[in-house]
C-alpha cells in the first residue's frame, strides 16, 4: 500500500484519481509551541484533529478541549449486559421447560430439587458476578481499541519522513480532511501562522480491493461454520429410532460383570478382583507389628515362654492333648491360644452371623460338617470332593485358636481362605463362635449349671432304666 506525501502540492495533471487527501500536518519544535497552537486550533472550532509528541505533554488535554472518555460508560454497559444475560439465562434454563412446543432447541429444563424454588436469586449470584466481570472486561478492552482507532496496520502519517521524529524530539499537529471546517489552503496557512516550522499535505492511496481468493476463502469458512448449528437443529427436530449420539461417553458404557462371572481380561479369568496386597479398609488399620492379632501366632519372645509351658504341660497331658502336631501340608506356626480382641455377647453374635454366611454352607449350622454344599456334592458323587470334617472332633477341638484363625484367613487343605471377605475382628468372632459350638456338645461337667446337671443325670437314669 503506497502513500504519497506532497507538502503544499497541488494535484498535478495526470495524477491518479485514487489519491485521497488525508489532511495537513504541521511540525513544531517545542511543546509550548504545540500547546499554544492547539489552543488556537481548538478555538477555531476544528473537531477532527490530533497532536503527536514523544512524551506526555501536561495540559494538552485542556489545550485540545478533549472531553471525558466514553470508555467508563461502555464498561458500565458491558457489566449491566453481562449481569442481565446471566440472570435471564439461568432463570430460563433452570426454570422454564417448553415441553412439546416448537423450537424446543431453545427450551430449558425445569429441575425441582428438594422442593427448592426453580429460581432463586442468591443461587444465581456467582454466575451473574462472573459474567458481569467478563463483559465489563471485554467492553474495556475492545472499547479502548475502537475509541483509539487501534488495530490499524497502516497509517498514512507513517510515510512522512519528518513524522518519524514524533517519537524523538519533534511535536506534530494534524488536521483531518474529514473535519467539517477543513480547507487545505486555509488550514496550512493557519498552522504556518501558529509557528509551525513546516506544514505538509498528506495524500493516501485508496485501499485496494480484497483479492478474489480471500473472498472465496471467506465464503467457505462461513459455510463450514454454519454446518454444526444446522446439524444440531436437524438432530433436535428429527425423530430417531436409534439412541442419541453420545460424544462424551466417560464411563457410561463400560462392560459390567456379575459376581462369580468369568472375565478373560484378567489372567485368572475372575471378574471379582481380590484386594490389592497391603490395602487396608478405612477404619480397620491394625498395627502390622501385632502378629498375634493379624496372624494368630505369637511373637518370638512369647514363643520361648510357650515352649516352656508346653514342655511342662506335656508331663501332665497325654500325647494327643495341647497343640496337635501338624499333618503334612497343613500350616505350621506358633499358634496363640487366646483371642486378642474384646470378648462379649456382641462379638459372639457377630461370629454366629459370619459363621452362618461363610462357614455353614459346608460345615453346617451346627458345625458337624454336613452343610448343604457337602450334601449336594455327596449326592452327585463328586469324585474330587472331600467330605467336610466336623468341627467337634477331638483333633479340631484341640487346635489352638490361632490355627483356626489362620485357617479362616488363609485356608487349609482344599478349603479356600476368606481373608479378603472377613475382616480381622470378624475372623476372631468366628473363632469364638466355633469354640461355643464345640463347647455346646463337649462341655465338661463343671461347666454345666448344677440344676441342669441334676436334670440331665436324672433323664439319663430314666432312659437307662427304660432300656
Amino acid at each position: 500500500m503506497a502513500t504519497v506525501v506532497e507538502p503544499d502540492r497541488e494535484k498535478a495533471a495526470g495524477e491518479p484519481e485514487s489519491k485521497r487527501l488525508v489532511g495537513v500536518v504541521a511540525e513544531f519544535e517545542t511543546q509550548d509551541a504545540l500547546l499554544s497552537a492547539s489552543e488556537k486550533v481548538r478555538d477555531r472550532g476544528y473537531s477532527r484533529w490530533d497532536t503527536y509528541a514523544p512524551f506526555p505533554v501536561h495540559g494538552i488535554d485542556e489545550a485540545m478541549g478533549i472531553q471525558q472518555s466514553k470508555l467508563p460508560w461502555l464498561v458500565l454497559g458491558g457489566g449491566i449486559t453481562g449481569c442481565t444475560i446471566a440472570i435471564a439465562m439461568q432463570s430460563y434454563l433452570n426454570g422454564v421447560e417448553l415441553g412439546d412446543l416448537p423450537f424446543t432447541i431453545l427450551s430449558g429444563y425445569a429441575y425441582p430439587t428438594s422442593g427448592k424454588p426453580l429460581f432463586s436469586l442468591p443461587a444465581n449470584i456467582p454466575i451473574a458476578f462472573e459474567l458481569t466481570i467478563l463483559l465489563s472486561a471485554f467492553a474495556a478492552f475492545f472499547g479502548m481499541l475502537v475509541l483509539n482507532q487501534l488495530g490499524r496496520l497502516y497509517n498514512p502519517l507513517f510515510k512522512l519522513e519528518k513524522f518519524a521524529r514524533s517519537t524523538n524530539d519533534r511535536f506534530f499537529l494534524g488536521i483531518d480532511s474529514a473535519d467539517g471546517k477543513f480547507d487545505k489552503d486555509s488550514a496550512a496557512s493557519m498552522l504556518s501562522d501558529l509557528g509551525a516550522s513546516s506544514v505538509e499535505t498528506v495524500y493516501d492511496d485508496e485501499s485496494p480491493a480484497i483479492p478474489p481468493m480471500f473472498r472465496t476463502i471467506g465464503v467457505i469458512v462461513v459455510v463450514l461454520a454454519l454446518i454444526p448449528p444446522v446439524c444440531v437443529a436437524w438432530t433436535r427436530a428429527t425423530t430417531w429410532t436409534t439412541p442419541r449420539i453420545h460424544p462424551v461417553q466417560d464411563m457410561d458404557f463400560q462392560p459390567s460383570y456379575k459376581p462369580q462371572q468369568r472375565n478373560i481380561f484378567f489372567a485368572d479369568n475372575r471378574a471379582m478382583r481380590p484386594q490389592v496386597d497391603g490395602t487396608v479398609a478405612r477404619g480397620e488399620f491394625e498395627s502390622p507389628e501385632d502378629e498375634e492379632l493379624l496372624e494368630g501366632t505369637l511373637p518370638p519372645s512369647a514363643v520361648e515362654v510357650r515352649e516352656q509351658l508346653i514342655q511342662f504341660a506335656s508331663l501332665l497331658q497325654d500325647s494327643s492333648g495341647g497343640n496337635a502336631a501338624a499333618a503334612p501340608g497343613e500350616p505350621q506356626g506358633n499358634w496363640t491360644d487366646s483371642i486378642p480382641v474384646q470378648v462379649d455377647q456382641k462379638l459372639m453374635a457377630r461370629g454366629r452371623d459370619r459363621f452362618d454366611v461363610f462357614c455353614a454352607p459346608c460345615h453346617g449350622l451346627a458345625g458337624d460338617g454336613n452343610g448343604l454344599v457337602n450334601q449336594r456334592a455327596l449326592d452327585l458323587k463328586q469324585t474330587t470332593w472331600l467330605p467336610v470334617p466336623s468341627l467337634h472332633t477331638k483333633t479340631t477341638r484341640n487346635r489352638p485358636n490361632g490355627y483356626i484363625y489362620h485357617a479362616i484367613a488363609k485356608g487349609v487343605r482344599k478349603m479356600p481362605g476368606y481373608g479378603t471377605q472377613i475382616s480381622v475382628k470378624d475372623r476372631w468372632a468366628v473363632v469364638l463362635y466355633v469354640r461355643a459350638l464345640q463347647l455346646s456338645q463337649n462341655a465338661p461337667e463343671d461347666a454345666v449349671p448344677a440344676d441342669e446337671l441334676t436334670k440331665l443325670q436324672s433323664d439319663n437314669a430314666t432312659d437307662d432304666a427304660s432300656n
